[in-house]
């Protein structure tokens, strides 16, 4: 049910490459980082509308593939 309701969180990071505007279900995005644990996450992406993969450094074997949500226009 969308309420309209909206979040945003601002995190440090090292950016590389074009900047990039995507939206993650905040429940999914919660449940990758508690699983890829550590204190850095990598979040590898081509495009906002296009899946990222999230990879913490400490444990590069193991990697999480996450669907971005559509923004609303």
């Amino acid at each position: 049910n969308d309420n309209g309701a909206k979040a945003e969180k601002a995190v440090p990071a090292d950016l590389v490459g074009e900047d990039v505007t995507t939206a993650f279900n905040p429940v999914f995005l919660a449940d990758a980082l508690k699983v890829l644990g550590g204190t850095s996450i990598r979040i590898d992406t081509t495009a906002g509308n296009k899946p990222a993969v999230l990879v913490n450094p400490e444990r590069p074997e193991l990697r999480v593939l996450l669907m971005p949500v559509r923004l609303a226009s």
